[in-house]
């Protein structure tokens, strides 16, 4: 739905897609900034300060959701300044620093580094040199810099605006209950037509955030009924009906959708390293810890035992579902005593988390039980959401055709990064304004904390400059169009993709096959034209098996090197190619490339430099 979307605004004003593509990160990273600024400087107003600080504080949110960078950009100014020795950088385990630098610089010497995704591979077990736990980290300004229109990007604003409507959820001044639908008929749709979005775009964001709308719910259900059994109602009802409007607005997707995830398993034989998971999330939780611990400090005399084990049961029944389901596998011969150990092991690793997820929803359902502050229980439920969601691939992980958690890690992570971001930004403004300065005492904890929070954004802030100044590095005059550098170095193929996008308006194109990760596919990409083959690797990934694909490339080469006229003539018919490509990859792929035979059953459409385009008759 993302690339629809990016696709219709091209079509509408009619601008190559070599330019809308960068506007369309340009765009999105805007979405997203203004998205982040305009939920916390509602929580901040929310909260009953001035609009002044709501303005100010604010800004904290666009830079920690699409600016800052996990910490390990400070382990690349160590290694920069050539610090550490090899026993330091061995036991830090991440791929690329594994001696310190000759040459001290402030920024990494070496060639392209804002590309180097260290950064976003910091969980790793790396033992010989060989990957065990290979994961994705990545974070939004790594993806902005990296022009990636993957949906995981695609899907943030909508992210957003699903939050935002969490929110007007929660701030909404009536009762919450089956009635509220019928009375509130557009604010289901919109909810149920935003949060079906994230699905069409991105689908494994459909399921968190579906389960963010329905905690809010139950947390407005709950607020006015003391009935157990009718606020499960309520939230079955009330969330149901969404849920199910969100399917059936979009239900032609589905209906098509296939995925190459079949299923969930749990994680035993690896674990994210407490350095590993500190790099990643060390300023986001400092953050977000604290706000949570002056928050409980407060909340303290209104301790409920009811609310506490309500509580312990939202943050525990995820662990004990995921315990069961490991306890049920090892009957296959796993060993029962080998999976206690393992699910002992996982509980020790995660059992901080697990303590502030139900802090978190301890301190949300007290404040709202009591009518207090709906800004910091609705921080304070994205608090929990958002830790839930980094120690869940100590558990599980998706079972798809890489058969690690890389794609567990990423997915998930990237969503919590969006929601535990906004709770760091309302964090600064809520310990900010409740410190207390008055005291010695006082005054130097304060301060301290001031400093430490400090210390974490600027070492967050490292990598944005420096990966962007080295990113921009060119020859290249600066240009919004992306296919700027093809003209410079190679003329004759840009003009090629000017031609093809000028005369061929439907129909099928070849070209070379090649890596993933090159310069093949070059003008399917460029033109948008259908060709055989692009990238074989991704569409495996995609596809999750090479039935579709399985003797493209082969037939691909046929055409090129075959002297049998009548065969390549059924392959072109058999993939209804109307134009046939042969520039310096083809000639550089296939060595024993047979062009004079084109000329006796097709016709020269173009030729310039060593381009040249046959046309079938």
């Amino acid at each position: 739905f993302g690339h629809m979307m990016m696709a219709g605004i091209t079509k509408l004003t009619a601008i190559p897609s070599s330019i809308s593509y960068n506007l369309s990160i340009v765009l999105i990273a805007s979405l997203v900034a203004q998205g982040a600024y305009g939920v916390v400087y509602n929580l901040i107003k929310t909260s009953g300060s001035n609009a002044k600080t709501a303005l100010v504080f604010a800004l904290a949110a666009p830079i920690f959701v699409g600016v800052v960078s996990n910490l390990e950009g400070v382990l690349e100014f160590v290694h920069a300044q050539g610090w550490g020795s090899g026993n330091f950088w061995n036991w830090v385990g991440i791929k690329g620093l594994n001696a310190s630098s000759q040459a001290a610089s402030f920024y990494p010497n070496e060639s392209w580094w804002g590309w180097a995704w260290r950064s976003t591979r910091v969980i790793d077990t790396v033992i010989d040199g060989r990957s065990l736990d290979y994961t994705i980290s990545e974070f939004p300004f790594f993806s902005f810099i990296l022009g990636d229109l993957h949906s995981h990007v695609l899907s943030l604003p909508f992210i957003l605006l699903n939050i935002s409507i969490g929110l007007n959820l929660l701030l909404f001044p009536g009762r919450i209950v089956i009635s509220w639908i019928k009375d509130n008929p557009w604010q289901v749709f919109v909810t149920a037509l935003s949060l079906g979005a994230l699905g069409f775009i991105n689908l494994i964001d459909f399921p968190v955030f579906g389960i963010l709308l329905l905690i809010l719910i139950f947390m407005k259900c709950y607020v006015v009924s003391k009935n157990a059994w009718t606020v499960i109602g309520n939230v079955l009802v009330i969330g149901g009906t969404i849920v199910l409007a969100s399917v059936i607005l979009y239900l032609p997707f589905y209906v098509t959708f296939s995925s190459q995830v079949s299923g969930i398993l749990p994680v035993r034989d690896v674990a994210t390293r407490p350095l590993h998971f500190f790099l990643v999330w060390g300023m986001f939780l400092f953050m977000g810890v604290s706000m949570l611990i002056m928050h409980l400090l407060i909340s303290k005399r209104y301790f409920r035992k009811d609310i506490f084990y309500l509580s312990l049961f939202f943050a525990i029944s995820p662990f004990l579902l995921w315990a069961s389901i490991d306890l049920f596998l090892s009957i296959d011969g796993t060993g029962f005593i080998e999976s206690l150990i393992s699910i002992t092991g996982t509980f020790l690793r995660i059992v901080l988390g697990l303590c502030i997820v139900a802090g978190a929803f301890f301190g949300a359902f007290v404040w709202l039980k009591r009518g207090y502050s709906r800004d910091v229980v609705f921080a304070l439920i994205l608090l929990s959401i958002g830790v839930y969601l980094i120690i869940g691939p100590e558990m599980f992980r998706l079972l798809d055709i890489f058969n690690n958690r890389m794609n567990t890690v990423f997915k998930l992570y990237y969503q919590a990064w969006i929601m535990l971001a906004l709770v760091s930004a309302y964090a600064l403004y809520y310990c900010v304004s409740r410190w207390n300065y008055k005291g010695i005492s006082a005054r130097f904890f304060s301060w301290g904390w001031i400093l430490v929070a400090g210390i974490l954004i600027l070492s967050s802030l490292y990598y944005a400059p420096g990966a962007a100044v080295d990113k921009t590095k060119s020859q290249l005059p600066d240009s919004l169009d992306g296919l700027a550098f093809v003209k410079a170095s190679s003329p004759g193929e840009y003009e090629a993709i000017l031609w093809l996008r000028e005369n061929l308006s439907e129909g099928n194109i070849v070209e070379a096959v090649g890596d993933d990760y090159s310069e093949f596919g070059r003008i399917s990409s460029s033109t948008g034209l259908p060709t055989i083959l692009g990238w074989s690797g991704h569409e495996f990934q995609w596809r999750g098996s090479y039935t579709d694909i399985r003797g493209r490339s082969e037939d691909v080469e046929e055409i090129y090197v075959s002297s049998d006229i009548q065969r390549v003539q059924e392959l072109l018919k058999k993939y209804n190619v109307t134009y046939v490509y042969v520039g310096p990859r083809e000639s550089q792929r296939y060595s024993l490339i047979q062009t004079d035979k084109f000329d006796e059953f097709m016709t020269r459409v173009f030729q310039e430099d060593d381009v040249t385009i046959y046309e079938v008759y």
